[in-house]
């Protein structure tokens, strides 16, 4: 939970706070930078203090120069009065909660990797499910495409068998003349 703004600091809240995720983030990136002390020293005291200010926007965190200087790793006064730094770190603690949370609004959302590999584990496990599913009907279907095969051949063999039958009683009777005589209504006439 975001402590409250104190004079020196703005904290984000509502709808420009950072999700949990993206805090973690932002606050692994920073760690693991913050192991490599020689590459802190390389960094100009406003980056660092500009890379605080965002793991702590990021955190939900309130800004202040106090913990700059603590995440950033550099002393506050020397950084004020040597250096002539003190407007730009003003600036930071100011501006950088509105700024990164402007930023991350425009961010595109990005799939959580675990939440990937839920979906794709998800989707294996209803295919492996509708593939068993396909196995059990074809499994159900399959006598009764046996039987109708059966039944077909049995009714083929009893169709060929009756019309056998049928013709063997037929007799043709073949006219000797092949031209029957007509009336004159079109009607062959009895002989």
């Amino acid at each position: 939970m975001p402590d409250e703004p104190t004079r020196n600091s703005t904290a984000v809240t509502g709808p420009a706070a950072l999700d949990a995720k993206a805090a973690r983030s932002m606050g692994a990136l920073i760690a693991s930078a913050m192991t490599d002390d020689q590459a802190w020293q390389l960094l100009p005291i406003p980056v660092r203090a500009a890379m605080a200010a965002v793991a702590l926007s990021a955190s939900g965190r309130r800004v202040n120069k106090k913990l700059l200087a603590e995440l950033g790793r550099y002393s506050r006064t020397t950084a004020e009065r040597s250096n002539g730094w003190s407007a730009e770190l003003a600036a930071v603690v100011r501006l950088a909660p509105t700024v990164t949370a402007e930023m991350l609004s425009r961010a595109p959302e990005q799939e959580d990797p675990t939440s990937l590999r839920r979906e794709l584990d998800e989707a294996h496990r209803r295919l492996a499910q509708t593939r068993a599913e396909l196995t059990k009907m074809k499994a159900e279907r399959e006598p009764l495409i046996t039987y109708t095969a059966a039944l077909a051949r049995e009714l083929r063999k009893f169709r060929q068998d009756e019309r056998a039958e049928q013709e063997s009683k037929v007799l043709y009777i073949v006219p000797s003349d092949p031209q029957p005589e007509e009336t004159g209504n079109g009607v062959p006439a009895d002989t």
